[in-house]
C-alpha cells in the first residue's frame, strides 16, 4: 500500500513537473522583457515633452499639423495626372517617359532624336508645369495621408514625384539645348524646391527619392558647366544655390528622428500586425507564436530606440567617418536583432523598418553631397574664367589651388576619404574628375575613359567634367 502512494506521490510531482517548470521558465522569458520596460517609459516620455509622435494619435497629430491639406491634396493630384494614361499619351517618345526611347537620347551638334516630341510635351504641360513651380516656390512643408495601424507609407506618394520631376528634367534638357541658362536656372530651382517641399517627410526612403531628384538637378547643371553656355550672372546663381542648398547627409539627425517618428506607434501598436491563428505568417506572426507580445514589444522597442540615438549621432563633418560609424552602427543593430524578441523574426515587417541598410543610405547621401561639392568646382572654374580674365572665355585655372585667387578653397569642398578631385587642361578643354566611393578608394590619375564596357560606366560619367571654352 504504501509502496502504492509512493509511486502515485512520484507521479503526481513528475506531472507537476512538467507543468510547472516550463511555465516557470516561461515567467523568467516574460521577466527578461520587463527589464527593459523603464528605459522604454522613460524615452518615449521624453519624446512626448519633445513634440515626437509615440503612438497612433500623437502620430495623426503630428502629421496634420506639419502640412497643408490643400496643398497635400493638389500635389497628389499632380502626381496622379503625370502617372495618368492621358500624360502617357502626351509623353510618347520622350527618352524620360517612354520606354521604347533610350534614356542617353541626348542633345548632340548633329541633332536631337527626340527634339520634336520633347518640346511638343512641354507646349502642352505648360499650365501643369507652372502648377508645379507654384506649389513649390511656397515650400510649405507637405505631409502625404498614410494609413495608421498599417505599413501603409507615404512612398507611392513620394515616388509619383519622380514623375513630376522628369517633366522638369525635360525642360532642364531643351534649355540646355537652345543653350537658354534662364529656362536652365528655373527648371533647376524648382527641381530643388520639390524636395525641400518634402523634407523630413517619414521614412528615411522618402529622403532617398528626394536625393534622386537633387541629382536631376545636378546633372543639368554639370552638363550646363560643360558646354559654357552660362554667363556670369547664371553661374553667381547656381553657385549660390548650391552653397545654401540642403541635404539629407547634413541632416541626418533630423532624417533619422522622423524616420522614429513614423515606425514607433508601429512598435506601440504591436498587436496590429499579428495575425490570426490561421495566418501564413506573411505580415506577422499568429497569436500562438507571440504570445506575451505586449512584454515582449518592449525589448524591441529598446533596440530600435537605442539605434535610432546611435544613427542621430553621427558626425556629418567627414564624410568618409560617417559611412564607417553608420557601418559600425548597423553591425551592432544587427546583432541585437538577432538576440531581439519578435523584432529579431527573420521576414517579419517590423524588422524591415527597424533594420533598414543603414550604411547604404548614408553612403548614398554622402555621393550626394559628393556631387554638389563636385559641382562647385566646375562653378568655381567658370567664375575664374569670368573673374580673372574679365571675358566668357578667359584662361583656365592652371591648378585647382588658383582657385584660391577668387576665394575657393577645394578642401571646403572635399570628396569621400583621401580622394581630391582631379584636374587638368587638355587643349582647350578643363577636365575635372572624381572616384564615386563604391568605385574606388582612390581617385584616378587620369580622367576615366569610358565606353560600352566599361565598369561602373553611369558613375564615372556623372564624376568627369569636361569644360569648353
Amino acid at each position: 500500500m504504501n509502496n502504492r502512494i509512493t509511486l502515485i506521490t512520484w507521479i503526481l510531482i513528475a506531472v507537476a513537473a512538467v507543468i510547472f517548470l516550463p511555465w516557470l521558465a516561461y515567467r523568467v522569458w516574460l521577466s527578461s522583457f520587463d527589464s527593459n520596460r523603464p528605459f522604454v517609459e522613460k524615452e518615449i516620455e521624453r519624446m512626448r515633452q519633445a513634440g515626437l509622435p509615440v503612438d497612433n494619435e500623437s502620430l495623426d497629430t503630428w502629421y496634420q499639423n506639419r502640412t497643408d491639406p490643400t496643398d497635400a491634396r493638389e500635389w497628389m493630384e499632380t502626381g496622379q495626372f503625370v502617372v495618368s494614361s492621358d500624360f502617357v499619351t502626351l509623353a510618347q517618345g520622350v527618352p524620360q517617359f517612354d520606354p521604347k526611347t533610350p534614356e542617353d537620347s541626348e542633345w548632340t551638334p548633329d541633332g536631337w532624336p527626340a527634339e520634336a516630341s520633347v518640346r511638343r510635351l512641354l507646349k502642352d504641360t505648360v499650365a501643369l508645369r507652372e502648377k508645379i513651380k507654384t506649389l513649390s516656390r511656397k515650400r510649405i512643408p507637405v505631409r502625404y495621408p498614410i494609413r495608421l495601424n498599417s505599413f501603409q507609407t507615404n512612398l507611392a506618394h513620394m515616388q509619383s514625384l519622380r514623375g513630376i520631376a522628369r517633366l522638369l528634367d525635360v525642360e532642364c534638357a531643351v534649355a540646355i539645348a537652345d543653350r537658354n541658362s534662364i529656362g536652365l536656372i528655373s527648371a533647376v530651382q524648382t527641381l530643388f524646391d520639390m524636395v525641400e517641399v518634402h523634407r523630413n517627410e517619414p521614412f528615411v526612403v522618402s529622403q532617398l527619392v528626394c536625393s534622386a531628384i537633387r541629382r536631376m538637378a545636378y546633372s543639368s547643371i554639370r552638363k550646363g558647366i560643360e558646354q559654357g553656355f552660362l554667363d556670369d550672372s547664371a553661374v553667381e546663381s547656381l553657385n549660390k544655390q548650391l552653397t545654401v542648398e540642403s541635404l539629407a547627409f547634413d541632416s541626418l539627425r533630423e532624417t533619422f528622428q522622423s524616420e522614429m517618428a513614423g515606425a514607433l506607434p508601429m512598435f506601440m501598436n504591436l498587436d496590429e500586425y499579428l495575425v490570426n491563428d490561421l495566418g501564413d505568417g506573411s505580415n506577422g506572426f499568429s497569436r500562438s507564436w507571440v504570445t506575451g507580445s505586449r512584454r515582449a514589444r518592449y525589448n524591441d522597442i529598446a533596440h530600435y530606440i537605442e539605434h535610432i540615438q546611435s544613427l542621430s549621432d553621427i558626425d556629418t563633418q567627414a564624410l568618409d567617418a560617417a559611412i564607417a560609424q553608420a557601418e559600425k552602427s548597423e553591425e551592432e543593430l544587427m546583432r541585437n536583432v538577432r538576440g531581439a524578441g519578435v523584432l529579431g523574426a527573420p521576414g517579419w515587417i517590423v524588422t524591415g523598418v527597424a533594420a533598414p541598410a543603414i550604411a547604404a543610405i548614408v553612403s548614398s547621401f554622402a555621393e550626394e553631397k559628393v556631387q554638389r561639392n563636385f559641382l562647385m568646382h566646375g562653378l568655381a572654374v567658370r567664375r575664374y574664367q569670368w573673374k580673372e580674365n574679365n571675358q566668357e572665355h578667359g584662361a583656365f585655372p592652371d591648378s585647382l589651388e588658383a582657385l584660391s585667387q577668387i576665394g575657393f578653397h577645394s578642401k571646403d569642398w572635399p570628396t569621400i576619404g583621401p580622394k581630391p578631385f582631379g584636374y587638368r587642361i587638355e587643349g582647350e578643354t578643363a577636365v575635372l574628375w572624381h572616384t564615386p566611393n563604391r568605385v574606388g578608394k582612390e581617385t584616378q590619375a587620369d580622367p576615366p575613359t569610358l565606353d560600352g564596357s566599361t565598369p561602373y560606366a553611369d558613375q564615372l560619367s556623372n564624376a568627369m567634367m569636361r569644360l569648353k571654352k
